[in-house]
């Protein structure tokens, strides 16, 4: 950030020599106080015009301006936000009815008041380094608190309810029991799912504790409009035995903080945080009480489509669903399969069809840890480290049979390909040669065939 800050300066003494000033805005001035590092930095101009401000941009590069009405200019290959204030007003239901308008020569103090927290809308003058903070942000952060500015502009924007589950989450900070109350009141239908799941993105990657973003929707009574499935957890019993912690709902905030614990450590980070969220949905459909005794049986595969709506429902890339819905009907099999000292062949076959085994394994390892009990994940983690050795070494040294050679040996193209690859295929895993793989397949394919004629 030393480059930009430089060329933030640089800015801002230009804009100085036209008459105007430069504040640094938002997340870069708060982030000086709560101690995280800032990536991004926005620049919010007063006194000057919008072509004053556009021909000194234009000395750093190529501008973009991004949307007209909102009057953020963007210089080629630097990575800063050049913005004027701006007066908003809603003209009409729904997080997106809102009439927009820059001006360059609003006072600073009512520029502030359309920020959504008190934390968020101090500023800081580029050049002298003085703070204005006109709504006590910096108390606030002392005292660990979101508290919302003015109630009125507040609650025009429903988004500000996630916000404030997010900042609340990634800060560990109460949210004032006002804003609470606030939040209760403001209907959240109207948002579109990408704007849920941009929260939420933001929660999952960088909170420490992000079942705080899931308690406070709670609180605020939202819990239950975007993602009714967590919710249905609240109150599903489990063997107090085996999960002394309580409900389901209880254990799947657990592990998703024992997730963020290992986030660091997964090839893909958000998709296991996902994951931590959905792995036991489906408890919530098939708990009972069989023989004095909680069972879920099933619940892997009763999670899936559940799953699958509260994903859909966020707007999830597709991708990204089939890593989650995959590891959610698998996140019990590492643990079983490591408990009862599964056969290699056995280990090999559920290692070629999981997505991503040492994400899965990382999962497996928050939900172990995810109870109130203190428990270790060592001897399991020690057995799929051997068991994934012997994988990779049979996919290093005997690579698969292709299409290419069936059709050497006579099997013509069509549909019984793909089945007879992943035969061939299955028999390696499970030790057979290479050679004798290829020659099962061609008798298979010959069977078909004259099984074929013989119906004909």
């Amino acid at each position: 950030m030393q480059r930009e800050r430089k060329i933030a300066r640089w800015a801002a003494e230009r804009i100085k020599e036209a008459g105007g000033r430069a504040f640094f805005v938002g997340g870069c001035v708060r982030d000086q106080y709560t101690g995280y590092e800032c990536k991004d930095l926005d620049i919010e101009i007063y006194g000057i015009s919008q072509e004053q401000l556009l021909e000194i941009l234009q000395r750093l590069g190529p501008v973009d301006l991004v949307g007209k009405s909102f009057g953020v200019y963007k210089v080629a290959g630097v990575d800063v936000d050049f913005a004027f204030p701006r007066r908003e007003r809603k003209n009409g239901e729904g997080h997106r009815a809102f009439q927009i308008r820059p001006d360059p020569f609003m006072d600073p103090k009512e520029a502030c008041s359309r920020r959504d927290f008190t934390i968020n809308a101090m500023m800081q003058d580029v050049l002298t380094g003085e703070v204005l903070d006109y709504y006590g942000g910096r108390k606030d952060l002392e005292e660990k608190r979101i508290c919302h500015i003015r109630p009125a502009s507040f609650q025009e924007d429903s988004l500000r309810v996630f916000r404030a589950a997010q900042f609340s989450a990634r800060f560990q900070f109460a949210i004032a029991p006002q804003t609470l109350e606030l939040c209760r009141q403001i209907p959240v239908n109207d948002l579109p799912g990408e704007r849920v799941e941009g929260e939420l993105k933001k929660v999952l990657l960088k909170a420490e504790k992000p079942s705080l973003f899931f308690q406070s929707l709670r609180q605020m009574d939202h819990l239950h409009e975007w993602f009714p499935e967590i919710s249905h957890l609240v109150g599903v019993e489990q063997r107090p035995d085996a999960h002394p912690e309580g409900d389901v709902y209880t254990h799947t905030l657990m592990v998703l903080d024992q997730a963020a614990l290992l986030r660091d450590k997964a090839h893909h980070p958000y998709d296991l945080m996902l994951a931590a969220c959905t792995h036991d949905l489906g408890k919530a459909a098939t708990t009972q009480l069989r023989n004095g005794k909680i069972q879920s049986l099933g619940h892997e595969q009763a999670g899936i489509p559940l799953a699958q709506a509260m994903l859909s429902r966020l707007k999830v890339a597709g991708d990204i669903q089939k890593r989650v819905l995959n590891w959610t009907e698998n996140h019990m099999r590492p643990g079983a399969m490591a408990l009862s000292s599964s056969r290699e062949s056995r280990t090999n076959l559920f290692l070629d069809r999981v997505e991503d085994p040492s994400d899965l394994l990382l999962l497996a390892q928050a939900d172990c840890k995810g109870r109130g009990l203190p428990v270790a994940f060592e001897k399991e983690q020690q057995f799929w480290r051997e068991r994934m050795q012997v994988y990779n070494n049979i996919v290093k040294d005997k690579p698969f049979p292709t299409g290419k050679e069936l059709l050497a040996r006579g099997v013509p193209p069509g549909k019984h390909m793909g089945a007879l690859l992943q035969q061939a295929r299955n028999q390696i895993l499970c030790g057979d040669r290479r050679e004798i793989a290829l020659r099962n397949a061609v008798r298979v394919y010959d069977r078909m065939k004259k099984e074929s004629k013989e119906d004909e």
